[in-house]
């Protein structure tokens, strides 16, 4: 999947990841994690049950960081996830981004 703009060209969907729909102890957890150059929003295809969210970048920022920016979020989400800060986590789209570069 590759990146989808929004907001008149500024932001792009780097990844769209699935957090407990309950509580909302989960989506706390990853507002906190998330910088500010990067915003979240609620995804309208999540399936019932479960909490889909978009993670969008500021593409304004140098581009040149973008990647490097959208594999540092998602492995700082991943290694959240892990250690029990973000249940039910996964990456339903964007993986591609959290590996590095060759």
């Amino acid at each position: 999947m590759g990146m989808t703009l929004d907001n008149q060209d500024r932001w792009f969907c780097i990844a769209t990841i699935e957090i407990d729909a309950e509580p909302d102890a989960s989506f706390s957890a990853l507002t906190a994690l998330v910088p500010t150059s990067m915003k979240l929003r609620d995804c309208a295809q999540s399936p019932s049950g479960f909490r889909w969210v978009d993670l969008l970048i500021d593409r304004t920022n140098d581009t040149e960081t973008l990647p490097v920016a959208s594999r540092t979020i998602l492995t700082s989400l991943s290694t959240a996830a892990e250690g029990g800060l973000l249940p039910g986590f996964r990456i339903v789209h964007g993986a591609q981004w959290a590996n590095p570069v060759p």
